[in-house]
């Protein structure tokens, strides 16, 4: 089994599935970016994965252009100078290849992801739960830059990783690819480091299910 050691770790409600968007649509957002489908660097986005997917059911073309053009800004020589709506849409590209990530959402320099895993609550009773991570590279140090969430009753949770050591992972990742190169913008911070922590996720909370039957 593994720890439940927490580092960072909130919890409250803020992990609990809540989803949040605009008009129905899966990509919401509150301020600048709010209205209907109009994106804006200012404000929050928030796309909402069960509706990304709902929408694309049995689109292939359309999975094809956003898995094409996520590649192309992640891949090879990332371009530089990319919008909020980019975001959104590389975002998309990836709840599309990661069946556990619920939400995402994209600040002004924060960006967070709400990842389903798994565990046993009071050690033997199977559950899916949300931890939420949020990363802000331009966090006061009192803040913290990274941030992992559990819902209220991680108290009689039994994790199977150790989110103190999953804080560290994503924090060294912070240090290293959350540095603002020449000519970049807080959107190609976040860029750089959706890509990293999005696919740490994948690879320490995405292989966790099939340790546990009836999951």
């Amino acid at each position: 089994m593994g720890s439940t050691g927490q580092s960072n770790v909130g919890g409250g409600g803020a992990g609990a599935g809540n989803t949040a968007s605009s008009s129905g649509n899966a990509f919401g957002g509150n301020g600048a970016g709010a209205s209907g489908n109009s994106f804006a660097d200012t404000g929050t986005i928030t796309i909402n994965a069960a509706k990304v997917r709902t929408a694309l059911l049995g689109k292939l073309e359309f999975k094809d252009i956003l898995d094409s053009f996520a590649a192309s800004i992640l891949g090879g020589s990332p371009r530089q100078g990319i919008s909020k709506h980019d975001l959104t849409l590389i975002a998309a590209a990836t709840i599309l290849q990661d069946s556990n990530i619920d939400e995402v959402s994209f600040g002004a320099t924060r960006f967070e992801i709400v990842y389903k895993s798994r565990g046993y609550i009071l050690a033997f009773i199977p559950v899916s739960f949300p931890v939420r991570v949020a990363v802000d590279p331009q966090a006061k140090a009192l803040q913290g830059e990274v941030s992992i969430g559990l819902p209220w009753y991680r108290f009689f949770l039994w994790t199977l990783f150790d989110t103190g050591l999953l804080s560290r992972e994503i924090d060294a990742m912070v240090k290293t690819q959350g540095v603002p190169q020449q000519g970049d913008s807080p959107n190609d911070v976040q860029r750089r480091l959706f890509d990293a922590v999005s696919g740490l996720l994948k690879d320490q909370l995405g292989t966790i299910g099939g340790s546990i039957e009836g999951n």
